[in-house]
This record gives C-alpha cells, sequence and structure tokens, in this order.
C-alpha cells in the first residue's frame, strides 16, 4: 500500500510539473510596440492593442486598435480551450484561425497565405514567463500569450519585429 501511494505522488508530480498553464493573448489593455522594415534604412513604428468587448454573431470579440489612431484594425476573438485565435472576416462573415498554440511538430499551418509546417515546440522564458513556441523555421513562430513573432495578431507579409 505504502508504495502504490508514493508511486501515485511521483505520477502526480511528474504530470503537475509538465503541465504549463495557458496564457491568454486576448487581455484586456494588451499593447503590441512594431517595428516595419521597408529596407534600405525605411523604417516606421507603431503600436496597437486590445480593448472593448464587442458582440458579433453572439460570441465575444476584442477589438484590436492602433494606440495613434481610433481605427479598428480587427476583431479577434479566443478560444481558451482549443488555443486558438480567430479573426472576424467581414468579407466572409466568418472566422478565420490566426493563431494555434495547440500546433505541434509535423502540423500544417497557412501564414499570409504560405502553409508552413511546424518543426519544433518548446517551452522557455519569454517576456518574463515560461510561455508554450511553436516554430515553423528559426525566425516564425508563436509564442504563447504573445502571438506571432514578427507582429503579435497582426500577420501582414512585412518583415517587423516585436519590440
Amino acid at each position: 500500500m505504502k508504495k502504490l501511494v508514493i508511486l501515485c505522488l511521483l505520477t502526480y508530480h511528474v504530470f503537475s510539473v509538465n503541465a504549463q498553464a495557458y496564457i491568454p493573448t486576448l487581455s484586456e489593455g494588451n499593447k503590441w510596440d512594431i517595428w516595419r522594415n521597408f529596407g534600405m534604412g525605411s523604417f516606421s513604428e507603431f503600436s496597437y492593442f486590445v480593448r472593448c468587448d464587442t458582440f458579433i454573431n453572439n460570441r465575444i470579440y476584442k477589438k484590436a486598435m492602433y494606440t495613434n489612431n481610433p481605427k479598428v484594425i480587427g476583431y479577434f476573438r479566443e478560444d481558451t480551450l482549443l488555443k486558438k485565435i480567430y479573426k472576424w472576416n467581414k468579407d466572409s462573415a466568418t472566422d478565420e484561425i490566426v493563431i494555434d498554440y495547440g500546433l505541434r511538430k509535423g502540423d500544417t499551418f497557412v501564414i499570409s497565405g504560405t502553409q508552413k509546417v511546424v518543426d519544433s515546440t518548446s517551452y522557455k522564458l519569454s517576456f518574463g514567463k515560461m510561455r508554450n513556441h511553436i516554430y515553423f523555421n528559426n525566425f516564425q513562430y508563436f509564442v504563447e500569450g504573445i502571438g506571432y513573432s514578427f507582429s503579435g495578431l497582426l500577420i501582414s507579409g512585412y518583415y517587423e519585429t516585436i519590440l
């Protein structure tokens, strides 16, 4: 009986150490500072944030807005159980998956119209927390709670960097 209790405790400890709590990306007030490189020394900087719940088709979305401009960039929602972020496409009146934190090695995902294959995943310290990283190659990846490595929620096709 004593051995069974020890085995159960060890099993619980192993699984609890490996289980990481999901870090939501669309938390109220999250802000991204982006540097966009146009080449030849030309670049621009901009910031955007998420705020305000908005209902579309009985689902709650957050508005992504520029910090220096009241223009809405897009409407996003996050399914924390499936670990996916969706963007509302007003032209087709449907959701599009823009980030999937549930991807595993070998899975495919379309970024900027190009199909990418996940080459690895890992948990590592990033922005002060242990976060899931999903790598498509050395420089394109998703970071749980942050978004796309270049630009957070906005996947534009430009070479951008989160500051």
